[in-house]
């Protein structure tokens, strides 16, 4: 992962002072001075880019505040330029910090906002990858301690360097497709049109034979009549792919691990269903129901799931575990081994969060 850090020179520039700071925990090729002029700076980025780092992450100081601005956008002459920079972790961080940092949609008109156009703009014309930020701190008689501030940047550029490639484990339904809810519908619908009972006894349960209490062969008969039936009809949960995608992008590896797969087809839709998608999986692994061994054996960092019963198990055991909780779903208590989510923006974040600590 290459890192560029760039800041503005001057020597009460707090910018400048920040570079000075951290630059002893890099190579000195990926720290960059800007020097104060619109020309020089723009060549100087423009050079740098030519190397094709991974984040490039500029840092002027802006006066008569105490705030920290995460830009989103340069303008000059009426083109707007956005960057596509994730600015949530480092935001996060700040305001662990007590610093108030804001995602700001105007960067000046002077030498900063020139630097961060001309470096996106550059990144555009030349169809790079890189991800570009720029960040405003304040100038530096509004800086409670600038070391304390370059140390909570330094470790925040020492985790986008360092903190990837967790191996995460991934249960398919009600994680990644929305089976779970399908199955519950249609499962009121069995209950209710074809056997005309009302045979729930349980709705904190995710399996038939908790939930209802239908005899062996109904629940055969609803299995048989409607598995993978469902298992078609079922969308992906919102926001899993894009997600997936981040982790992936992250360098993050990804283990299905699922229940399905007793019936062939099941595990067969769920393929076909990530291919439409566009999904894949570093490895997979079918038919778990228990899924603590596979969880041990692949020394897994995060397991997210649905179950109770699952989540309790790993949890207890000392994997660390997401339950993605439906809002019927038994509560467990919260701990160093868990965390209950109800979405996958919280699961990123929580990965995100973990990662820096």
């Amino acid at each position: 992962m290459k890192i560029l850090i760039a800041g503005f020179e001057g020597n009460d520039n707090s910018a400048k002072i920040l570079l000075d700071n951290i630059k002893k925990d890099f190579d000195q090729e990926d720290i960059l001075y800007l020097q104060n002029d619109f020309e020089v700076s723009k060549n100087q980025i423009e050079k740098k880019m030519q190397k094709n780092y991974d984040y490039i992450l500029m840092f002027g100081e802006k006066p008569d505040t105490k705030n920290i601005y995460l830009e989103n956008n340069a303008i000059i002459e009426e083109i707007k330029l956005e960057t596509n920079y994730h600015y949530d972790v480092l935001k996060e961080i700040l305001e662990d910090n007590n610093y108030k940092a804001l995602i700001s949609y105007d960067a000046g008109n002077y030498l900063c906002n020139n630097v961060f156009f001309r470096a996106l703009d550059f990144k555009k014309r030349n169809n790079l990858k890189s991800n570009v930020g720029f960040v405003h701190i304040p100038t530096i008689e509004n800086i409670d301690s600038i070391k304390v501030l370059s140390n909570i940047i330094l470790n925040y550029i020492k985790y986008i360097i360092q903190g990837k490639n967790m191996k995460i484990g991934i249960d398919i339904d009600g994680v990644i497709l929305d089976y779970e809810r399908v199955l519950k519908t249609y499962g009121e619908l069995y209950d209710f049109i074809e056997l005309k009972k009302n045979g729930i006894v349980n709705r904190n349960e995710n399996y038939l034979r908790n939930r209802y209490n239908w005899t062996e062969e109904e629940r055969i008969n609803f299995i048989n009549k409607y598995f993978v039936k469902l298992s078609k009809k079922a969308p992906l949960i919102p926001g899993a792919k894009d997600v997936i995608d981040m982790l992936q992008k992250d360098g993050n590896e990804l283990i299905i691990i699922s229940a399905r797969g007793g019936i062939e087809e099941m595990k067969n839709v769920a393929l076909d269903k990530f291919k439409e998608e566009g999904l894949s999986f570093d490895k997979y692994y079918w038919k778990q129901d228990d899924k603590l061994e596979i969880a041990q054996q692949e020394n897994i960092d995060f397991m997210i799931d649905d179950s109770y019963d699952v989540c309790k198990k790993l949890s207890e055991n000392g994997i660390r575990t997401i339950y993605f909780r439906d809002k019927e779903m038994k509560k467990l208590e919260q701990s160093e081994y868990l965390k209950e989510v109800s979405n996958w923006g919280e699961i990123y974040r929580y990965l995100k969060e973990v990662q820096v600590k």
